[in-house]
């Protein structure tokens, strides 16, 4: 128990430092991490793998994508199914990134250009993960590929009772198990 709670929180600690350095369009990082009936899923990506933009939405088009974004990573059950087995909730606790700014069409409605020199804009999301039956968690599957056809690849990284895994998912095998 130990072990897995020094997993758990080094994961948490470490892996979004090194998580942040990396911008590859098509390429998503996904950690989980659980300690016995709760844990965390972080994502971080390129925003240009959800939007075709990089910057803060200016016009009313661009604002529109980023609000119907935001609406789709607000279920993030839709997103990535755990074993049913495991009864599990998912809750989004953070989402960061220039399409989810306050300040989305500031620009426009002063009558400023926006500049597009921004091409490095990145998403960042937190889910709080709790399952009823974690002993029956064995493995994820995700529609991402699906729902976002830029995404070609996902990183996951998965830290629990059962153990650390590694696995490459891509649009032809979108899950994986671990037990």
């Amino acid at each position: 128990m130990l072990r897995c709670f020094l997993l758990l929180f080094l994961t948490l600690l470490v892996r979004p430092c090194f998580a942040h350095e990396a911008h590859v369009h098509g390429h998503v990082q996904l950690t989980l991490a659980l300690e016995e009936q709760s844990g965390e899923m972080s994502l971080f990506s390129a925003q240009a793998n959800f939007l075709p933009f990089e910057y803060v939405p200016q016009t009313s088009e661009e604002i529109t994508q980023a609000l119907a974004l935001q609406n789709k990573l607000a279920h993030p059950e839709e997103l990535f199914v755990l074993s049913p087995e495991a009864v599990c909730n998912m809750q989004v606790k953070h989402l960061e990134g220039p399409a989810f700014t306050k300040q989305a069409g500031h620009h426009e409605e002063h009558g400023h250009e926006h500049g597009h020199g921004h091409e490095h804009a990145n998403i960042h999301m937190e889910i709080a993960v709790s399952c009823e039956k974690p002993e029956k968690l064995r493995g994820l599957r995700t529609t991402l590929f699906e729902t976002f056809p830029a995404i070609r690849e996902i990183a996951l990284e998965v830290v629990g009772p059962f153990g650390q895994r590694a696995a490459k998912l891509e649009a032809k095998d979108p899950s994986v198990t671990w037990q």
